[in-house]
């Protein structure tokens, strides 16, 4: 069954006996109206209307046989647009998106991981250059390789179930040439290819991101991400697959200051996710960091528990963040004692941030029945009252 949405046109190809005359076609969607939606348009074609009919269909409605039908049906349809585009790289945009999407997904449930790796691997000359017909007709279409990279994927995930030396380094090898052509791109050329474009027009936000994910270098992702933002490059639509980027960053270090920078421009429903990734670090510092950044944004009743998690992570880090910690005195006199050696930690911070000057605080009692019991860090110790 299909992976995804079908146009009408896709339907005619796949199945033409039945689906020859375009009223034919019509009778049978109203046939099964309640059961799929759209209307079969380019952008928004025909699929079920819940995830899991296609699955109930596919395993108790179709036999072994209509489903090995089916398979055969999808594969020789992407294999005859594939021998095309073979031998014609300007049908490109000719190549129906059912196909370009989700051709290899049912190359793979076929098994015919010998179609797989030729499509994905193979390279022939074309006016002077190399050419991989399938990564460029997705790069062209989607403005990015990410689309080639996860077909990819599957055929090294293959490779790895069977042992194939040989198949594993080669798609190493190709996923290594294809994210070092990302790091090419310095974050102005990016902010260029989404402000004002080429020829062929602007690049997306989500094209930007799809590169910046496949970055090799974290500092290099970070940067170009700021960039972006800065220069308001990803709208609020965008910023779900901006903060699956930043999440996606392997170095602590870097993925706190992508948090950090995203922080302030991420829409409210996107913080509790935003706030799981900031918990997730191991080092404490990096931590502290991101929740410093993210605490301006929660709601007002979240934030002294979340300052809290803040100062448990890392004192100094809290110093770098602004002179809003002595806003936190009210609210963590009123938590249990526990709670108060954080008061005195934050005091001291305060007066450090201001050149070393005593703190002023409305709760003058508090600081001194813990002064006692708590020991600054010896860069504060010398700034003690």
């Amino acid at each position: 069954a299909a992976l995804g949405p079908l146009t009408a046109d896709d339907l005619e190809q796949l199945a033409p006996e039945p689906f020859a005359v375009s009223a034919e076609l019509d009778q049978a969607v109203q046939a099964v109206a309640r059961f799929i939606i759209g209307d079969g348009s380019v952008e928004r074609g025909y699929v079920f209307s819940h995830p899991r009919l296609r699955e109930l269909y596919h395993e108790q409605v179709l036999s072994e046989r209509q489903r090995s039908e089916l398979h055969q049906r999808f594969v020789a349809y992407g294999e005859r647009w594939y021998e095309r585009l073979r031998e014609d790289p300007s049908t490109q945009p000719q190549v129906p998106a059912y196909v370009r999407q989700f051709w290899v997904l049912h190359l793979a449930e076929a098994q015919r991981w010998d179609l797989v790796e030729r499509v994905l691997t193979e390279v022939g000359p074309v006016q002077g250059t190399f050419y991989q017909p399938w990564a460029s007709l997705r790069l062209a279409a989607e403005g990015s390789y990410a689309g080639y990279l996860s077909d990819l994927e599957h055929l090294w995930r293959h490779g790895e179930a069977n042992s194939n030396v040989g198949l594993i380094l080669q798609c190493a090898l190709f996923s290594a040439s294809i994210r070092s052509l990302s790091g090419n791109l310095s974050p102005a050329l990016l902010v260029g290819l989404v402000t004002v474009g080429t020829p062929n027009g602007r690049w997306s936000a989500e094209a930007a991101l799809a590169h910046i994910a496949q970055m090799p270098r974290p500092q290099q992702q970070v940067q170009a991400l700021q960039a972006l933002l800065e220069h308001g490059c990803i709208p609020q639509p965008s910023m779900g697959e901006a903060l699956n980027v930043a999440r996606a960053i392997v170095d602590e270090s870097s993925r706190a200051r992508a948090l950090a920078a995203l922080a302030p421009r991420l829409p409210a429903e996107l913080l509790p996710q935003a706030l799981a990734a900031t918990r997730a670090f191991a080092d404490k510092r990096w931590r502290a960091r991101a929740l410093a950044a993210l605490v301006p944004r929660l709601p007002e009743s979240e934030q002294p528990a979340v300052w809290l998690e803040a100062l448990d992570a890392d004192h100094a880090i809290i110093l770098k963040v602004s002179y809003d910690e002595a806003l936190l005195v009210p609210h963590l006199v009123a938590e249990p004692a526990a709670n108060l050696q954080h008061l005195q930690a934050t005091l001291r911070m305060t007066a450090a941030r201001t050149a070393c000057a005593p703190a002023r605080s409305e709760h003058p009692d508090a600081l001194a029945r813990f002064a006692g019991n708590y020991r600054a860090p010896a860069s504060l110790r010398r700034c003690d009252p």
